[in-house]
């Protein structure tokens, strides 16, 4: 699996590399994992699109216009 770069960022093995924003690669899949994890990388599939990575904690965050954001629990 391929990632795609976010936030500028140094390589974590050889910190004189330095990726930059949109740079496409594939690290290895621990690391790759590690770079999305840390929000620092998005994964992407094989045609270049990005993958949505829906969070699992169950919040749904509802907004109006001119309103506060309100997190509601999520019921199944």
């Amino acid at each position: 699996m391929r990632i795609r770069i976010i936030q500028p960022v140094s390589d974590r093995d050889n910190h004189m590399v330095m990726y930059e924003v949109g740079t496409e690669l594939d690290l290895g899949a621990e690391r790759n994992k590690a770079a999305v994890n840390k929000r620092v990388a998005v994964w992407i599939d094989g045609k270049s699109q990005e993958k949505v990575s829906i969070p699992t904690d169950k919040k749904k965050k509802v907004t109006k216009a001119g309103s506060e954001i309100i997190e509601t629990k999520k019921t199944d």
